[in-house]
């Protein structure tokens, strides 16, 4: 009995070492310790990335809101806004422009001067256009102004006729649009006034002088005050 007791010691031993080494290698791992693993050139993981700087945040830039209307107060969609210049010994020129206007007329101007006196913000939409003098407009030397730009009423048309085969001026010639008329002088230039800007505009018809009458259509045009018109023989 003795003698069976010892074996039933020695083998729950033998169990027990039996279970720590096994405890022990699957702790270990097939690499050793943590430490003897690095130590046999395994590297350690990398340390977690830095976050992200925050991206900088733009200084504000002087910018002038506003809209493009009629003569009637309708807004005016497809128009250019651009700031001329600035009046006054030593201020820098300007160079800012928006466009074109939505279909609610609004624009938004951009990298202009931080005070807005003295510059003359013009509107163009065809041969219409209007000239502001934002030294006259309250409050422009703030930024971020708001303001309404209309267009008029009434437009000019004018140029010159000319004889096509020779280019000489062709005096006496009679230019008509919107039942008004002008008649040219010794250098062919003529001057309509009073023409409706409403879209669309109306034809310039141009006859007289022995010369075949001419048919001009003014809408779409850029420019209705500065015509070069050849008149052939008839």
């Amino acid at each position: 009995m003795a003698v069976e007791r010892r074996r039933g010691r020695r083998v729950l031993a033998a169990v027990g070492i039996l279970a720590a080494v096994l405890l022990a290698l699957r702790f270990l791992g097939p690499g050793g310790s943590p430490a003897e693993r690095h130590a046999g050139g395994t590297p350690p993981p990398p340390p977690p990335a830095p976050a992200p700087a925050p991206a900088p945040v733009p200084a504000a830039e002087p910018s002038l809101r506003g809209r493009v209307l009629d003569a009637a107060g309708a807004p005016v969609a497809g128009a250019t806004v651009e700031a001329l210049f600035e009046i006054g010994e030593g201020r820098a020129p300007v160079n800012a422009s928006a466009g074109p206007t939505g279909a609610d007329g609004s624009f938004v101007l951009r990298g202009g001067p931080e005070r807005w006196e003295g510059v003359l913000l013009r509107a163009v939409k065809g041969p219409r256009s209007v000239v502001a003098d934002m030294g006259e407009v309250p409050g422009s030397a703030a930024s971020g102004l708001a303001l309404d730009l209309r267009l008029p009423a009434t437009l000019e048309v004018g140029g010159i006729v000319i004889a096509a085969e020779d280019g000489r001026p062709l005096e006496g010639m009679t230019a008509a649009a919107a039942g008004q008329e002008a008649r040219t002088d010794a250098m062919g230039r003529f001057r309509i006034e009073g023409i409706p800007a409403a879209a669309p505009l109306p034809d310039l018809e141009v006859k007289g002088a022995g010369r075949r009458p001419l048919r001009i259509a003014l809408e779409g045009r850029s420019s209705v005050d500065d015509l070069l018109l050849r008149a052939e023989g008839e």
